[in-house]
């Protein structure tokens, strides 16, 4: 495969993990004091999430466009 769609991949999962762990930040933790900005966590999560979502679509885009230019039989 492209090594362009290789890295687009990449930063789909890095995007991805990256609004995992926001989304995550408010889990409870046994005798710990409990702090959280939920507006905060909600507007990183968003942020990661929309930049997962169109590395997803990049993705998606550059390998439809790999495969009709090498498969000339689809």
């Amino acid at each position: 495969m492209d090594d362009k769609i290789n890295k687009v991949l990449k930063d789909f999962h890095l995007c991805n993990e990256k609004a995992r762990s926001y989304f995550d930040a408010l889990e409870y933790k046994p005798n710990q004091p409990l702090s959280s900005d939920i507006r905060k966590s909600l507007l990183l999560y968003n942020k990661w999430r929309t930049k997962s979502d169109i590395a997803l679509n990049e993705y998606n885009s550059s390998l439809i466009k790999f495969n009709l230019t090498n498969c000339p039989g689809l």
